[in-house]
C-alpha cells in the first residue's frame, strides 16, 4: 500500500499546516521548496494538490525547454495559462534548469528565457511551486517573485523512526493479508 504523506513529518522551516490552510483558503501563492534530493519537494506539490483537491499541472525541463528561439518562452506561457484556465496547482521541478543567473548566460535567447518565466511568475494568480536543489544558481530576481522560500532538509530522527514504522507496519499487514 502507497504511504500517506505526512506533511508533519517535514523537516522544513516553516509551518506547513498553517500554509496548507492558507492555500485553501486564498488560492493563490508562488512557493519556492529548496533544499536536498529525497526531502519531500516534490511530493509536497502532489499533496498539496490533493488536499486542494484540483489537478497537478508538473513541469520539467524537458517539457519545457524547445529546440528553437523562441519555443521555450511560448511552451512557459503556454503552461501558465492552463494551469490558470484549470486552477491547477503548477509545479516547475528542477527550476534551476529555467532559472539560472542571466550573469552567466552566454546567448541572448538563456536571458530572454529567464525574462519570459520572470514575467510569468509575477502576473500568475494561482499556486505556483517551483522546486530545486541548487537555490543558489537561481537569477537574483526570482527571489522576490517568490511569496514564500520554503527549506526541505532531510528528516530528524525522531520523524524517520515515524516513517519506519509507518513502512514496517505496512509490510506487516500486507504480510499476513498474504498467508491467509
Amino acid at each position: 500500500t502507497p504511504l500517506t504523506y505526512k506533511v508533519k513529518l517535514l523537516s522544513v522551516d516553516t509551518d506547513m499546516g498553517v500554509l496548507v490552510n492558507g492555500l485553501m483558503k486564498h488560492r493563490e501563492g508562488r512557493m519556492l521548496c529548496y533544499g536536498p534530493p529525497g526531502t519531500g519537494k516534490t511530493e509536497f506539490a502532489r499533496h498539496l494538490a490533493a488536499e486542494l483537491d484540483v489537478p497537478l499541472l508538473e513541469y520539467r525541463t524537458s517539457d519545457i525547454l524547445g529546440p528553437y528561439v523562441g519555443m521555450t518562452e511560448k511552451k512557459l506561457a503556454d503552461a501558465f495559462r492552463r494551469a490558470s484556465e484549470e486552477g491547477a496547482v503548477m509545479l516547475l521541478d528542477e527550476i534551476d534548469s529555467l532559472l539560472q543567473s542571466r550573469n552567466n548566460a552566454n546567448h541572448s535567447w538563456e536571458v530572454t528565457q529567464v525574462n519570459e518565466l520572470l514575467i510569468q511568475m509575477e502576473n500568475y494568480r494561482g499556486i505556483l511551486i517551483a522546486c530545486t536543489n541548487h537555490k543558489t544558481v537561481l537569477d537574483s530576481a526570482a527571489a522576490r517573485r517568490f511569496d514564500l522560500k520554503i527549506k526541505f532538509d532531510y528528516l530528524h530522527a525522531d520523524a524517520a523512526w515515524d516513517l519506519f514504522q509507518t513502512v514496517l507496519k505496512g509490510y506487516k499487514n500486507n504480510h499476513i493479508r498474504k498467508m491467509q
